[in-house]
């Protein structure tokens, strides 16, 4: 247990949010909160990482390239055509200064929780997933139900199965993923040898 991660005062911020947002926060807590248990991770670092992973998702575009600058997050020209995948980094930044968090596993997990990463600890890896498996976005992925009961089998195999129906939705819609979301699905097709 991490004794650091005191989660009344992310709970606190995320009273401030726009309340579908504190919605989609505290669904996807729960749905974190079962895998944690299921692939017997620690349930406070999860539980934090997750409730603060979309702390800066209602800031407008110009709002997170200027506290990209501020903060001294790297932007690739990905990020300046969406700067909405700068969220997970900005609240990143913001528990280590706000918050004097240096958990990297927690830290990871909300600054990549967008795009995923290759170097992703289990703890991201659970994020990530939760994230995407909100009941709220079930109608933006045709696999979610594969998805949604792999996801206790499996988890590697489900993030993967999530990952080819991302990228198949964005290349259909003449879009391209990051590149890191690209790194992280070839990484886990090498396992499964796809």
């Amino acid at each position: 247990m991490d004794s650091q991660l005191d989660i009344s005062l992310i709970l606190k911020k995320i009273e401030g949010l726009p309340k579908g947002l504190q919605n989609h926060i505290h669904r996807t807590r729960k749905i974190a909160k079962s895998l944690a248990e299921r692939y017997q991770v620690d349930l406070t670092q999860v539980d934090y990482a997750m409730a603060s992973h979309d702390l800066a998702r209602n800031l407008s575009d110009n709002e997170l390239l200027k506290l990209a600058d501020d903060l001294k997050i790297p932007v690739s020209s990905i990020e300046v055509q969406s700067p909405v995948l700068l969220h997970g980094p900005v609240a990143a930044k913001w528990l280590e200064h706000e918050f004097n968090i240096l958990n990297p596993d927690v830290l990871q997990a909300v600054w990549f929780h967008t795009t995923g990463t290759p170097d992703f600890h289990i703890i991201g890896k659970i994020v990530f997933i939760s994230d995407k498996l909100d009941p709220a976005k079930k109608l933006r992925f045709p696999h979610f139900d594969v998805i949604e009961q792999a996801v206790f089998e499996d988890l590697n195999y489900a993030i993967l199965n999530y990952l080819i129906d991302l990228i198949s939705i964005q290349e259909g819609r003449q879009k391209t993923a990051h590149p890191l979301t690209y790194a992280f699905k070839k990484l886990l097709e090498k396992q499964y040898q796809i």
